[in-house]
């Protein structure tokens, strides 16, 4: 046994006895190396990896092909880094289905996963149950089948009531007073389907704009009187200037 598998083994051991107390995100993705890279002492890649990535969150989160772009790693590396991600992705979007996604903020903390490394805009429908709790998130299709395809996922969700997240590519999410026009149109349509719009968010990291916090989306529908926003009813008139101001710019 050579001195690369005593380690392997001493800290397998320590995993499993429960002797690894706190370990490090370098720990916890060196024992995961394990299964792609035989033979090798793969400590100094899993560090330059944490490293390269900031996290082992933010490494998972990555998808295949930009790992493969890490120096260091193969395909079968990053087949297993991506598919490690997204059974992690998975287990903590079924966790937070038990959740209601009573507020903007819950929203962005549960769709950010999904929007983090996209480099195309992209939009989600989010279905929601009669506790505002997620059961399902897609992607939906073209702009001009947008009312179709948001329907759809609806019903073969069983949801009356759907949220819209689209992802930002500009510095800030801002939403103009034309696009605000478009967003209280879809709103209408759905209305008229008898699927409630409870929210239409445009994200960028920690950042969001949000219809429902802008006033845009008022409705006597029960379900959105159970979510909150920091401006309830109509836009107070510092929320309608900074419409006309900030958000006016794409």
């Amino acid at each position: 046994m050579g001195e690369h598998d005593g380690h392997r083994n001493r800290l397998r051991q320590k995993f499993r006895s429960g002797k690894l107390k706190n370990p490090t995100d370098a720990q916890l993705l060196e024992l995961l190396l394990y299964h792609s890279i035989s033979r090798r002492d793969v400590r100094p890649l899993a560090e330059t990896l944490i490293r390269e990535a900031g996290s082992l969150g933010a490494l998972l989160s990555m998808p295949e092909e930009e790992l493969m772009e890490l120096p260091g790693v193969g395909e079968s590396t990053a087949f297993l880094l991506a598919l490690t991600g997204e059974a992690s992705k998975r287990c903590e979007e079924q966790r937070m289905r038990a959740c209601a996604l009573s507020a903007p903020e819950e929203v962005r903390r549960y769709i950010y996963p999904r929007l983090r490394f996209l480099k195309e805009e992209v939009m989600y429908v989010i279905c929601l149950d009669g506790n505002l709790r997620p059961v399902s998130c897609e992607i939906v299709g073209a702009r001009e089948l947008l009312i179709k395809a948001v329907a759809g996922k609806a019903a073969m969700a069983g949801a009356t009531a759907v949220i819209m997240v689209g992802n930002s590519l500009s510095e800030f999410p801002t939403m103009s007073a034309a696009y605000l026009e478009n967003v209280k149109r879809i709103n209408a349509l759905l209305s008229e389907l008898g699927i409630v719009l409870v929210d239409y968010m445009k994200i960028k990291g920690e950042l969001y704009s949000s219809a429902a916090e802008l006033g845009v989306l008022d409705n006597a529908a029960p379900i959105r009187a159970h979510y909150r926003t920091a401006y309830m009813g109509h836009a107070p008139e510092r929320i309608k200037y900074k419409v006309s101001t900030i958000y006016d710019e794409e």
